[in-house]
């Protein structure tokens, strides 16, 4: 059956219920992008995927079908879930943190009790690094020093005083990364002990 275009108020849709099959029994009614309403027994494929209604046999809505979703808006709200999940995963995360913590520290002195031993424990590899590198920088001087002399005179470098030089200069080096990465490991303790002990704060709070 052809659609109907609804001009008549509910005149048009008493019609096509008077020719519809028994058998069928339904209808699809949809407006179009000038605001035409229109009723079949037979929905066109364009408007498919489009926002329409399905009426029983009485002219009732029995089921709105909304139009079918974009490629963008599909890719949107698969986006949104996976923010959601992702915040879902942190809340949890948070929460485990949470009960550690409080588990793990009676009470605020305990907290800061266990970051200044971080920190003491640090702070010694940290000396002890830097008088390592001292005690290199002194040897590599020695070493550079002599190998500049012999160079400035001429005269041949012996084999073990080149791979001396050599291997001190990387252990050098070597210490110098380690520093730093002690002394970046001590930045950490101290942002996440600040962090912890505000968080502290707030969970001891809300339980009062």
């Amino acid at each position: 059956m052809r659609p109907i275009r609804n001009r008549h108020g509910v005149a048009a849709l008493a019609l096509l219920m008077m020719f519809t099959s028994p058998a069928v029994a339904k209808l699809y009614k949809w407006v179009d992008e000038d605001g035409n309403v229109f009723y079949s027994d037979q929905i066109p494929p364009d408007q498919s995927t489009k926002r329409h209604q399905l009426l029983d046999e009485r002219g009732i809505v029995r089921e709105n079908v909304r139009r079918a979703k974009t490629p963008e808006e599909i890719q949107e709200e698969r986006r949104q879930k996976e923010l959601q999940a992702e915040r879902e995963r942190t809340e949890r995360a948070q929460a485990v943190r949470d009960q550690i913590l409080l588990e793990t520290f009676p009470t605020e002195r305990d907290l800061i009790i266990a970051r200044d031993d971080r920190l003491a424990s640090v702070d010694s590899a940290i000396t002890l690094a830097t008088k390592t590198l001292d005690d290199l920088r002194v040897k590599y001087d020695k070493l550079d020093s002599k190998m500049k002399r012999l160079q400035a005179e001429r005269q041949p470098i012996p084999g073990n005083l080149a791979i001396d030089h050599r291997r001190v200069s990387g252990q050098f080096d070597a210490h110098s990364r380690a520093l730093e990465s002690r002394k970046e490991e001590r930045e950490n303790i101290v942002a996440q002990f600040e962090a912890d002990l505000m968080r502290y704060r707030e969970l001891r709070a809300l339980r009062r």
